[in-house]
């Protein structure tokens, strides 16, 4: 398999299942889940549309426990079971994302996530490049006994 043919491959080949929030739910139950599930973003449904809030978006909250995660979603991209994951990609470069969703089922959200991309395209042939030439040379970092502000303060002035 070469690049040309996973780029050609349909979303409903690669989705996933995550869970659905609501715009009523509070950002403290949005957070658990993202870290319980290692994942980036939640799907939130506001009204009939589908939104979603990322960490970044978490991060800027003062009081989780209070705030409605309504308040922070924003409309998602949606994408055709149909489409090809060349969009998928696209999409989620363009507006930042490790997961775009395709259609609601109950209370789960299918999406393709990036990981699932990165790990189909690691598996294909004559893919000729070193990690070296992806890689961020200089990653910004902080010390393990750092408080947690200080990594929030470097995500939200860098725009992470």
């Amino acid at each position: 398999m070469n690049i040309e043919t996973i780029r050609r491959v349909h979303v409903s080949e690669m989705l996933e299942d995550r869970p659905l929030f609501s715009e009523n739910d509070r950002i403290s139950a949005a957070i658990g889940s993202l870290r319980e599930k290692g994942e980036y973003e939640v799907f939130v449904k506001t009204g009939q549309r589908l939104s979603l809030a990322t960490v970044r978006d978490l991060l800027r909250v003062s009081n989780p426990s209070t705030t409605r995660l309504g308040s922070v979603a924003y409309l998602a991209p949606q994408l055709a079971q149909k489409e090809d994951l060349a969009k998928a990609a696209r999409l989620m470069f363009e507006y930042r994302l490790r997961a775009i969703p395709s259609y609601i089922d109950g209370n789960i959200v299918k999406a393709v996530a990036a990981r699932s991309l990165v790990e189909r395209i690691a598996k294909a042939e004559h893919m000729r490049f070193r990690a070296s030439d992806v890689m961020t040379p200089d990653p910004v970092m902080i010390k393990v006994d750092d408080a947690a502000s200080k990594g929030r303060e470097i995500m939200l002035r860098r725009s992470f």
